[in-house]
C-alpha cells in the first residue's frame, strides 16, 4: 500500500485541495492508497491560540468564529470551481464539528485547563474539519470524471428482484459513503437512483429510507 501524505500548505486553498485530489485519483489507479492530511495551514496554530486563550478566560465563540471564516472561504472557492461541490451539506458537517469545539472551549474557559484528552480532541478538530471539505472535493472530482456513475452502473447490472434491489441501494449508499466520509452526502448522492429503483421493483418507501440511513454510516 502507498501512503500519501499532504500537509497544511497543501490544503490551504482550493485550488491546493483539488491539486490534491488529482493526485490521489491519478496514483489510485495504479496503486492501493491510503492518504493522511494535515488541517489547513495555519489552522492547527489557531487552535492552539483558541486553547490558551480560553484557558485564561477568552470568548470560544470568537475563536470558533475565526475558524468558520477560514473553512467557510475555501468552502466558497470550491464551489467557484466545482458547480455541483454541495457547500451547505459540508458547512453542516463542519458546523457540527465546530459546535462540538465551541464547547469543548466554553470549558476551558470555566475551569481554567485543559486535560490531555480534551487537548488531543480539540488539536485534532483541523484535520476532521479538512477532511469534511476534502470528501466533498473528492466526490465532486469522481462524480466529474464518470466514476460515480461507473460504479452505480455495475451494480445496478445485477439487479434482478426486490432483493438485490435493496442491496443495491445498500452497496450505492455505502459506496459513497466512504468516497466522502459523510452520510449526508451519501445519502442525497443516492436518493434519487434510489426511488427509481424502489418504483420499478415496488420496494417499501420506509424500507429504502431504512436501507439508506443504516449503510450511510
Amino acid at each position: 500500500m502507498l501512503t500519501l501524505k499532504f500537509g497544511g500548505t497543501s490544503m490551504g486553498s482550493a485550488r491546493r485541495i483539488l491539486d490534491s485530489v488529482e493526485i490521489m485519483i491519478g496514483r489510485a489507479k495504479t496503486d492501493k492508497i491510503s492518504v493522511v492530511v494535515s488541517a489547513v495551514a495555519g489552522v492547527s496554530n489557531k487552535l492552539q491560540a483558541a486553547i490558551d486563550g480560553c484557558i485564561v478566560g477568552g470568548t470560544a465563540s470568537s475563536f470558533v468564529s475565526d475558524l468558520r471564516n477560514v473553512h467557510a472561504e475555501i468552502c466558497s472557492e470550491l464551489k467557484s470551481i466545482l458547480s455541483d461541490f454541495d457547500t451547505q451539506s459540508v458547512m453542516a458537517k463542519i458546523e457540527a464539528h465546530l459546535s462540538e469545539l465551541e464547547k469543548l472551549l466554553s470549558g476551558l474557559a470555566v475551569f481554567a485547563e485543559c486535560p490531555s484528552t480534551v487537548y488531543c480532541r480539540i488539536m485534532g478538530m483541523g484535520e476532521l474539519l479538512i477532511i469534511t471539505m476534502l470528501a466533498g472535493g473528492v466526490l465532486e472530482v469522481i462524480r466529474a470524471n464518470g466514476g460515480i456513475r461507473f460504479v452505480m452502473d455495475k451494480i445496478l447490472a445485477h439487479v434482478h428482484s426486490e432483493r438485490t434491489a435493496e442491496l443495491s441501494i445498500a452497496a450505492l449508499v455505502s459506496f459513497v459513503g466512504v468516497c466522502t466520509a459523510n452520510n449526508t452526502v451519501a445519502i442525497i448522492t443516492v436518493a434519487g437512483i434510489a426511488r427509481d429503483i424502489s418504483r420499478k421493483y415496488g420496494l417499501d418507501p420506509r424500507r429504502v429510507a431504512s436501507i439508506l440511513d443504516t449503510f450511510s454510516c
